[in-house]
């Protein structure tokens, strides 16, 4: 009298789950996207770990994956810090273009990211708030400048400015 039932030996069922492992596997590498990702990024990933496992210090961390986005914010950032008043500005910040037509390597964060890099809240020109700000980032000798609104005037002509410098904001 035969014991088994269904479709057969429990080893013929586990052979056909393994040969339908192995095929759904080589079907996933074959992939054209997968294939690049294979080629270059797994190898990449260990050569990055090497290199990062004795550098754990979040900030050095933050400063080598997000770059200079992350270390001119940080500058920002602990300008407001030094003073002590960082939760009370509200900082305009130019575009990324207004940087680069001054030969200065910047890319401006949203005021988003900005917030989620250094906790500090900024706007930028063609924001709703941009009027309300009370502190503004510029370029001065080739270097970042930060200054205080006195007058509200200057600082609507400044948005002006900073909006035809960069259009797209």
């Amino acid at each position: 009298m035969n014991t088994t039932q269904g479709n057969g030996s429990p080893l013929k069922k586990e052979l056909i789950l393994v040969m339908g492992g192995a095929l759904a596997l080589a079907i996933f590498y074959f992939l054209p996207a997968n294939r690049i990702w294979m080629n270059g990024q797994p190898g990449h990933y260990w050569t990055e770990f090497k290199q990062q496992r004795n550098r754990l210090a979040p900030e050095t961390r933050k400063s080598e994956r997000y770059g200079t986005a992350y270390t001119r914010s940080r500058e920002i950032t602990d300008f407001f810090d030094r003073k002590g008043i960082k939760q009370q500005v509200l900082v305009l910040v130019p575009g990324e273009r207004y940087f680069k037509a001054r030969h200065f390597i910047y890319e401006t964060p949203e005021p988003s990211v900005f917030y989620y890099y250094t906790g500090l809240k900024t706007v930028r020109p063609a924001d709703a708030g941009a009027a309300d700000a009370n502190w503004y980032v510029h370029l001065q000798n080739g270097r970042l400048a930060i200054d205080s609104v006195v007058d509200k005037k200057a600082l609507a002509d400044s948005i002006q400015s900073f909006k035809k410098t960069d259009a797209s904001l």
